[in-house]
């Protein structure tokens, strides 16, 4: 089903918070979303990680996903 964009920041519930991942042989900081509580037209920047309860997707610094209106996300 098709569904309106809603903007490109994402709701603050959306934010789950913030954790330590290890990348590219550090620890840093990256925030944490609930991909159930993004909305279409939502985007996030790396480092971030979208999690749900059967994936988890990590976005990499540099990177940006984007939620589409049919609740695919889109990496570039």
């Amino acid at each position: 089903m098709k569904h309106p964009l809603e903007g490109k920041t994402p709701h603050k519930n959306a934010i789950k918070g913030e954790r330590e991942v290890y990348y590219e042989g550090k620890w840093d900081k990256a925030t944490i979303y609930d991909m159930d509580r993004l909305r279409p037209g939502n985007e996030v920047s790396g480092m971030a990680v979208i999690e749900a309860p059967a994936t988890t997707f990590f976005i990499p610094p540099g990177r940006h996903v984007r939620v589409d209106e049919w609740l695919l996300l889109w990496l570039t």
